[in-house]
């Protein structure tokens, strides 16, 4: 596997890539419903893993830019709830918002490899309705170039 987990290029089953859709900030009025939304997704479905209440949070459909390209919060629940992916959120290190954008930085545990896991969402009528993430494994100590990912990270938001 490497040391960090392949990038996704080309086009996800929905026909988005990791790249396109949506760059335009809104609903700056919004920012601070936003980010507790977003932190309420976080405390509640991934921290509980309360998988059905995703629906809450995401619409219906909403455009997902990662190599699965969910299109549906359903398809989301199903995946999670099927999934026999060892997956846990360590630990939320920032959420930061703009409008109706929603940018958070966790480490989480993949099969029990360290992972640093950005996720972009975009937030329309209290409903994400796009997200994007970049996800990489966390090298061995040894090879750190500085003091780690997760050094320099407050968790002020």
């Amino acid at each position: 596997m490497g040391h960090y987990r392949p990038s996704f290029t080309g086009k996800n089953k929905a026909g988005h890539t990791a790249f396109d859709g949506a760059t335009e900030l809104a609903d700056f009025a919004k920012t601070a419903d936003n980010k507790i939304l977003i932190s309420n997704l976080y405390e509640q479905v991934y921290t509980n893993e309360k998988w059905q209440l995703i629906a809450d949070f995401y619409a219906a459909e909403f455009i997902d830019h990662s190599e699965y390209g969910s299109l549906t919060s359903q398809e989301l629940i199903d995946y999670y709830e099927s999934s026999t992916t060892n997956y846990t959120l360590e630990k939320v290190y920032k959420i930061i918002g703009e409008g109706n954008f929603v940018a958070v930085f966790t480490k989480v545990m993949i099969d029990n490899k360290e992972v640093a896991n950005i996720e972009l969402y975009r937030i329309q009528d209290g409903k994400i309705v796009e997200y994007w993430r970049n996800v990489e494994y966390v090298v061995e100590e040894e090879l750190w170039l500085n003091s780690g990912k997760f050094a320099t990270i407050t968790t002020e938001f």
